[in-house]
């Protein structure tokens, strides 16, 4: 196992695509963590109350959760679908057979990757939004508890999309067409879906998506108090029409089966035992008696059979 641990880390960390992804995302969101934190001390428009406080900060600080996953996203897929589109998966399973284990390797393979990644992202956050939350906010606010749980937890989600990454890279193993599907799943499919299940729309569906503003694993009150889904109110209580038929066929009482007893003793001993069968039946299911069915006979020898026409 150590030596599959080995192999896979040193294919992932001897390409160059790595580190341009994450050059790139230093960039990227060192940019936004500032123009966040520009939007929320200097940019405030009339009729608005700006974010003060821990509130700015963790606004500012949580951008590498709602919009840095893509890039570990796209690093785990590379590190996967790298050994389809080279044809190195053959020599990759020759080396060791057995699948299972390489699938462990190359998932633990980029944990590093992934964890070194969160750490340097989470810093450029930081230097992007702190110097503007300490010179036009109420400070970077990096002694706050919940502030430094959300950077922390930024680090874990970093690694933990990028193991996310190689696990969609075994399943979708194209790789043109993963990074297409992941980029326009992340830009296109995602904001849409969360701007229809806003909560103003559908109350508590839209976290079901991966997190834009604030993060799921940094903003614990979402994780603890997420209000469940629920059926509507007009469907609380109803039954389909087969468990409701099943329910009245199998739960009788013994008042049916009184008044069925008092329904046959009703009748004359010469009544047919058709009839008195379907009046039973009519009996427990609350129906009035219908007629009997026509014998099978001629008709002038059902006609005279007991019971007919009573």
């Amino acid at each position: 196992m150590r030596a599959a641990l080995v192999a896979e880390y040193r294919k992932l960390v001897s390409t160059r695509i790595w580190w341009v992804l994450l050059v790139v995302m230093v960039g990227y969101l060192g940019l936004v963590a500032a123009a966040v934190a520009a939007s929320t001390t200097l940019l405030a428009t009339e009729g608005t109350t700006p974010l003060r406080g821990e509130d700015a900060a963790l606004s500012t600080y949580s951008v590498v959760n709602g919009i840095g996953y893509v890039f570990p996203l796209v690093i785990g897929s590379l590190a996967m679908t790298t050994e389809f589109r080279h044809k190195t998966i053959t020599q990759s399973l020759l080396t060791e057979p057995d699948r299972t284990r390489f699938l462990v390797a190359k998932l633990l393979s980029v944990l590093p990757v992934g964890l070194l990644a969160g750490v340097v992202v989470v810093a450029a956050t930081v230097a992007g939004g702190a110097p503007l939350l300490a010179i036009e906010g109420d400070g970077a606010m990096l002694g706050d508890g919940d502030v430094v749980l959300t950077l922390l937890l930024g680090v874990l989600v970093i690694a933990l999309w990028a193991v996310i990454g190689v696990a969609f890279g075994s399943w979708v193993s194209n790789q043109v067409a993963a990074i297409v599907v992941i980029l326009a799943f992340t830009q296109f499919v995602e904001p849409i879906a969360r701007l229809v299940l806003s909560p103003g729309r559908r109350a508590g569906q839209g976290g079901v998506l991966p997190p834009r503003r604030r993060g799921g694993l940094a903003d614990r009150g979402e994780l603890l108090h997420r209000p469940r889904l629920r059926r509507p109110a007009a469907a609380v209580g109803r039954r389909p029409r087969a468990a409701r038929v099943r329910r009245r066929v199998r739960g009788r009482r013994p008042a049916d089966d009184a008044a069925a007893r008092h329904r046959l003793s009703r009748l004359s001993p010469g009544s047919s035992p058709i009839r008195a069968c379907a009046a039973a039946r009519s009996a427990r299911s609350g129906r009035r008696p219908c007629a009997a069915p026509a014998s099978r006979g001629t008709g002038s020898a059902a006609r005279s059979a007991p019971g007919w026409g009573r």
